[in-house]
């Protein structure tokens, strides 16, 4: 598996489980807990296929140290004041952020440790 389909995949099990979470949120604990998810998801989402892009261009070609973390410092401004933007509107519950951001990493661990199993979860192809 080449490294953008894994980006993909894991972008496409977490968007699954996001407008589950997102849906049962908004139904539960209402429609700004579900925003909150679905806007916290995006921002992690987001900030994955910028990393990944960044390390893909930097396999290619070989930037220096100060490019790199010039680079770095920027996703993370630009990330945290997404975060910022996101709290200071009030459409959001802080939980469900906090929750939308959750679901990548457990997307990632469960595509990784398929990945390392030699097979997919739930008998699906890799």
């Amino acid at each position: 598996m080449t490294p953008t389909a894994f980006v993909t995949r894991v972008t496409v099990e977490a968007a699954l489980g996001l407008a589950i979470l997102a849906c049962l949120a908004g139904w539960l604990a209402g429609p700004s807990v579900g925003i909150g998810v679905v806007a916290g998801g995006a921002l992690a989402l987001g900030n994955l296929w910028w990393l990944a892009g960044c390390v893909l261009s930097a396999s290619v070609a070989t930037p220096g140290a100060a490019r790199w973390s010039i680079g770095a410092v920027i996703r993370l401004a630009v990330t945290g004041a997404a975060l910022a933007i996101v709290f200071g509107t009030s459409l959001a519950h802080p939980l469900g952020i906090v929750a939308g951001l959750t679901v990548l990493p457990f997307a990632l661990i469960a595509r990784g440790l398929a990945l390392g199993r030699g097979r997919a979860p739930l008998g699906r192809e890799a």
